[in-house]
């Protein structure tokens, strides 16, 4: 999908975050309602998240890799990715 708008960007970018973080929750073999239990938001926030819906600020993308074991790198970066 090209985007052509700054907005259209964003709302790229959250979305393939929200991927990011769902595969790196599904490693780990977590459901969305254990991983909101430890970081302690509801499993409707997490949903959010994960579909793009709502975007994962800095500070909670450090307490999820940090929970999930792995970087704020695996959940986060998007380059590379066509924009």
């Amino acid at each position: 999908m090209k985007c052509r708008t700054q907005t259209c960007k964003e709302r790229l970018i959250t979305s393939r975050i929200g991927v990011q973080l769902r595969r790196e929750r599904t490693a780990k073999g977590w459901s969305q309602e254990k991983l909101a239990l430890e970081i302690g938001v509801s499993g409707q926030t997490v949903q959010k998240y994960e579909t793009g819906a709502v975007r994962l600020n800095s500070t909670m993308a450090n307490i999820i890799a940090g929970i999930l074991g792995t970087s704020v790198a695996a959940i986060v970066d998007v380059m590379g990715e066509s924009t």
